[in-house]
């Protein structure tokens, strides 16, 4: 399945004004979330009113820039940059295609009405991409990698990486699904906590130096962020602060609806994919369940 690949630029002055224009960072309550906003990302057909009637939380499906990305079977979402643009950036959330990102007991959370279709495949290779296709959302975890290159003569730095929360709701609930990934090689690493009021950018840099850096002409630089929630549903994008030729400019990365994530307990049950044919209910003392690759699955009664 080909990656089907986003990238960013930034593109001057006008990019940051029409951005600062464009930021909302008020808070919705879960209902607010039920009203305008939840319409705006599930749209109008009259499948999505039925997932809104059926559901006691606010679930918003992934909008029309990653409904594009699983239409795609895609890993990479991106806009398009020109030679002249200082910076070339582009970024992933699939774990699988991520270097040095973690593996172990990575969750993704479907629609309870959502039937799901397909398998991941072999392997832990396509979950995250047969996750999307079902309307998944990412559960406790999200990690993005971010690469970006130089394109001008001039030096650019980035001195700071921050987090924008769009949205924020209570827990989501569906189907929990639950699949292994591997990798890892050396990389920035950085985290942020969704769950704080302002969440923060933690850069663990050598000796613990300070996030920053200058990109020099054809120089690339590769860095994770994993983002974590335990008390809610987020929607949120990555904002790098940049100085371009002294002039301070900002570059936001993410889909245009933001990333989701939902918070998320390992420990609770969810379908587990084998690597090969089947999913098994974890999670439940006492009960074991198996269901055959490209059966529908179901929410698990707690």
């Amino acid at each position: 399945m080909e990656a089907f690949i986003t990238q960013l630029a930034i593109r001057g002055d006008g990019m940051a004004q029409q951005q600062e224009s464009a930021d909302s960072e008020v808070e919705p309550s879960a209902d607010a979330l039920e009203g305008a906003e939840a319409a705006e990302a599930l749209g109008s057909t009259s499948e999505a009113r039925g997932w809104r009637r059926l559901l006691q939380v606010p679930w918003l499906v992934l909008a029309t820039v990653v409904t594009t990305a699983a239409t795609w079977g895609c890993t990479w979402l991106l806009t398009s940059a020109t030679e002249a643009d200082p910076i070339a950036i582009s970024f992933t959330s699939d774990p699988q295609q991520i270097a040095g990102s973690p593996s172990a007991g990575r969750q993704m959370l479907i629609p309870p009405t959502q039937r799901t279709v397909g398998t991941p495949g072999a392997g832990c290779d396509g979950f995250h991409a047969w996750g999307v296709a079902n309307h998944a959302v990412d559960s406790g975890v999200t990690t993005v990698q971010i690469i970006a290159q130089g394109q001008t003569d001039s030096a650019v730095l980035i001195r700071a990486m921050k987090i924008k929360v769009l949205a924020k709701a209570v827990p989501l609930q569906g189907i929990a699904t639950v699949c292994a990934t591997a990798g890892g090689v050396s990389s920035r690493g950085l985290a942020t906590n969704l769950d704080d009021i302002q969440p923060e950018v933690s850069y663990s840099g050598a000796e613990g130096s300070p996030f920053g850096f200058t990109l020099a002409k054809g120089e690339t630089e590769s860095f994770n962020l994993t983002a974590t929630a335990e008390a809610g549903y987020y929607r949120w994008q990555i904002v790098l602060d940049t100085v371009v030729d002294g002039k301070p400019q900002s570059l936001t990365i993410g889909p245009a609806q933001g990333f989701e994530t939902t918070s998320g307990n390992s420990n609770a049950p969810a379908w587990s994919w084998n690597w090969k044919d089947s999913w098994s209910l974890t999670g439940v003392p006492g009960r074991a369940e198996t269901v055959p690759a490209g059966s529908p699955l179901t929410v698990i009664p707690h």
